[in-house]
């Protein structure tokens, strides 16, 4: 049995008691029940991106008058960065606020539809797909196999690359070695000529410190500023090009049939909000680190546009093999490439 098993193992048996007593009955119908839930995010406290979780959790119990109460954790207080979803299939967490990308491993849909890289110009456009394109349905039936049920997405801006070296091309990324989670992402950068290494955002900046990695494909221009990258790479690329990923609400399908309708319509709509609250922080952030950054000696590169317009090209053959490795997946990216033709983007 090795050490991580063994932890899981133990944090199953720990959480038990409280996820054994979901909620205290106030009244006699599940219309006055009050429910807690424990839920894991993928980021670290104290960051921008943290705190617009913690909003989301605070707007959950008030506008439910308190009859469900969420406990927040950051990323790896539970569990690792990427076993939320085997988590709340096994009930040792209630919910989630992760990546679908991180489980491509468990179903290759995940990987198409968490994170197209080269496929969206903003925000917007991703949720949007996962909203009305098609997407709500395709990420419903690949959780629920996982005995999960999928809330909604939750967007936020383009991507910056962190790097220690300037990258004015892409061939300039040939023989780096990146942060970058598996699945599209990395079969991408892959392609490229650079070597992939997947950790988790707590060990990036020991990482580049170290010259274990030359660039990292983290997050947005302000979240990488407040964890402190910069002190040690002082390269970004911005605006962002490769990756404006979705990642999701998601609990636990006993978990969410237990709710009454209103309590399930509340935070269907907090997740709603939670996306545009995060699309909309995060992009005045990335502005104002936009301007502030330069002065502390950071270089803001913005990758030309034929060079973006390759970065898409090739993405689209990574695109291609992704989507043969499920009927799920094929669904998936069809369903996506329809939507960008409709938005000019194929």
């Amino acid at each position: 049995m090795t050490k991580g098993t063994t932890r899981r193992n133990a944090l199953r048996l720990s959480a038990g008691a409280a996820l054994a007593t979901p909620f205290i009955a106030t009244g006699s119908s599940a219309q006055g029940a009050r429910f807690r839930w424990r839920m894991q995010a993928l980021w670290p406290s104290g960051t921008p991106y943290y705190r617009v979780f913690e909003r989301f959790v605070e707007r959950v119990g008030t506008a439910s008058g308190g009859r469900l109460q969420i406990q927040p954790f950051p990323v790896g207080s539970v569990v690792a960065f990427n076993e939320s979803l085997q988590a709340l299939q096994a009930g040792v967490l209630d919910a989630h606020y992760s990546a679908p990308s991180y489980y491509a491993g468990l179903e290759p849909a995940l990987a198409v539809m968490g994170d197209l890289n080269g496929a969206y110009a903003n925000a917007y456009q991703p949720a949007m797909w996962h909203e009305y394109g098609g997407g709500r349905e395709l990420m419903t039936e690949a959780y629920k196999k996982f005995g999960v049920h999928y809330v909604g997405t939750v967007s936020f801006t383009l991507e910056s690359l962190i790097s220690k070296v300037p990258i004015r091309r892409l061939e300039d990324f040939r023989g780096l070695k990146i942060r970058a989670p598996a699945g599209v992402q990395g079969d991408i950068w892959t392609s490229l000529g650079v070597a992939v290494v997947n950790m988790a955002g707590s060990e990036i900046f020991t990482g580049l410190e170290t010259n274990v990695i030359n660039l990292a494909d983290w997050t947005s221009l302000s979240q990488n500023r407040a964890q402190g990258f910069f002190r040690v790479a002082k390269y970004a690329m911005f605006p962002g090009f490769h990756s404006c990923g979705a990642l999701d609400i998601a609990v636990n399908m006993r978990r969410w049939n237990e709710l009454p309708p209103d309590l399930q319509a509340i935070v269907t709509m907090a997740t709603r909000d939670f996306c545009r609250d995060q699309i909309q922080d995060n992009e005045l952030q990335d502005y104002a680190a936009a301007k502030e950054l330069p002065a502390e000696g950071v270089t803001l590169i913005d990758l030309p546009l034929e060079e973006r317009r390759k970065f898409r090209e090739l993405s689209r053959t990574v695109w291609a093999d992704w989507g043969r490795r499920s009927p799920l997946a094929q669904q998936a990216l069809e369903s996506q490439e329809k939507f960008l033709k409709l938005l000019n983007l194929l």
